[in-house]
């Protein structure tokens, strides 16, 4: 007989591998009725990744640097141009200021727009997931049910049965996508209208004698409030992007590890060969402080959300595929196959 856990051949009559120490069960038999149900809802699952497991570019960081450069460049420059070189008292008149201003914001406008967008892929395609994963734990209990269908049988996958059973207990929470986009766009739309505001103030309000720059003060604090409003909500959504897939991941390599020794002990065949892969793991505390500190670490923050899942989902779909062969018969493994997103 064959072991389902470690591929080595052991003499007819053994219970156990002489190589690994598994269970050697009797081939179990795919036509069997009982499967079918379970088998779909397995088959269901994995083709729902075309939809939800969507792998992001590094690209996508690279734009944000490059708009996030232009965009400063912008404000440089419009700074520079309004600035009068050759009078050594110049001070730059409320137009003049306005009007750089006007550029910093548009030029803002354009790189919120853009983290807006790559944060509503990073956020969606985490809820996405974590339900397609969540229906397909599901589907595969229902299918190890299934084929344990003598108190024997079901006996000899207990320790799995209770593994899987924990594994499959703590859901992943999903996350408001909307919520994010408007802390992503929040400043730039108060920025945008608390200089209006003091346009209107400046131009429509009192004489120009009578400005009162704690208007333009009290301005400038409340913009410092919300930056830091802002920064705190953004190392959070940073943070929780982080920590959620990394758990995510170890329960996920902890549920196929013993889904593939359920299988194994039920008789299904070995199937393809697959990895088992764990994600680096990071020090959410680090990359926070290097962050705050240095500013441009964040970008390579970026990376790492858009590279982390990306290899999740590689070694998932490298699994998922070997169950697909093993659940299968012989004459629908072909057109079973589930092409990758």
């Amino acid at each position: 007989m064959r072991c389902g856990s470690c591929g080595r051949e052991s003499p007819e009559g053994y219970k156990f591998c002489q190589s690994c120490g598994s269970i050697l069960a009797t081939p179990i038999d795919l036509h069997d009725s009982r499967l079918d149900g379970p088998r779909q809802m397995v088959v269901r699952a994995i083709y729902e990744r075309q939809r939800t497991d969507k792998r992001l570019s590094v690209l996508w960081v690279v734009a944000i640097i490059l708009v996030d450069i232009i965009s400063v460049a912008l404000s440089f420059v419009a700074m520079f141009w309004s600035y009068d070189f050759s009078d050594p008292y110049y001070t730059m008149d409320t137009s003049d200021f306005f009007a750089v201003g006007a550029v910093s914001n548009v030029a803002g406008v354009l790189s919120t727009i853009l983290l807006a967008a790559f944060v509503y892929y990073l956020v969606k395609r985490q809820n996405d997931h974590y339900a397609r994963e969540a229906r397909l734990r599901t589907a595969l209990l229902s299918l190890m049910s299934a084929a344990a269908w003598s108190p024997e049988r079901t006996n000899d996958i207990v320790p799995e049965t209770m593994a899987l059973s924990m594994a499959r207990g703590p859901q992943e929470k999903h996350r408001n996508v909307w919520f994010w986009i408007f802390v992503i766009l929040l400043p730039t739309i108060l920025s945008i209208v608390i200089s209006l505001g003091l346009w209107l103030y400046i131009y429509a309000g009192p004489p120009q004698g009578d400005i009162s720059y704690s208007a333009i003060i009290g301005a400038l604090v409340l913009s410092l409030l919300m930056l830091l409003g802002y920064l705190i909500l953004m190392l959070y959504l940073l943070y929780f992007l982080t920590q959620t897939m990394e758990e995510h991941d170890s329960r996920w390599n902890a549920f196929a590890y013993n889904v593939r020794r359920a299988m194994s002990k039920l008789g299904f065949p070995v199937g393809r060969s697959f990895r088992m892969n764990r994600l680096p793991e990071h020090s959410v505390a680090l990359y926070v402080v290097l962050t705050i500190f240095t500013g441009i670490f964040i970008f390579y923050w970026y990376y790492v959300l858009v590279k982390d899942p990306n290899e999740h989902f590689d070694y998932q779909w490298e699994f998922e595929d070997n169950i697909l062969s093993a659940i299968m018969p012989p004459e629908y493994v072909v057109t079973s196959s589930v092409s990758r997103p």
